[in-house]
């Protein structure tokens, strides 16, 4: 049922209360065949030798709009990753319209900083939705 936000949603809300209850702010989501999907709330972008991945809509993620953008304008890339290929990225990102572009500090023991090149993207993004967004 992956793709239907009625029903993920639900699955994602029970996620999220569980990560909440073990002291995590929001919990990465894979799919059966062990990829990385999406956040309980939000979409996944990860930086790796400079460029920014997300994973396709084929592991079961939600076409947020932001992520969209993001592959639109951006040069963002759809890409699997497995959650032990997520860690050990440079940078995380959760994406969403509420959200717009947040930095992970920490994915399980891994600690993050914001890159220069997360800073540009940000910024980037921040000033288009702020050029071609009405409010």
């Amino acid at each position: 049922m992956a793709g239907i936000k009625t029903i993920s949603y639900g699955e994602n809300a029970h996620a999220l209360r569980f990560a909440e209850a073990s002291g995590f702010d929001d919990v990465v989501i894979s799919n059966l065949a062990g990829l990385v999907s999406e956040s309980a709330v939000s979409n996944i972008v990860w930086e790796s030798s400079g460029k920014f991945y997300t994973p396709p809509l084929s592991t079961g993620c939600l076409p947020g709009v932001t992520r969209s953008l993001l592959l639109q304008y951006f040069g963002v890339i759809e890409r699997d990753t497995t959650p032990s290929q997520l860690q050990e990225s440079e940078a995380i990102y959760l994406v969403s319209s509420t959200r717009e572009i947040q930095q992970v500090n920490r994915y399980n023991a891994t600690e993050y900083s914001l890159s220069s090149s997360g800073v540009e993207l940000i910024g980037k993004f921040a000033e288009w939705v702020r050029g071609n967004l009405e409010p």
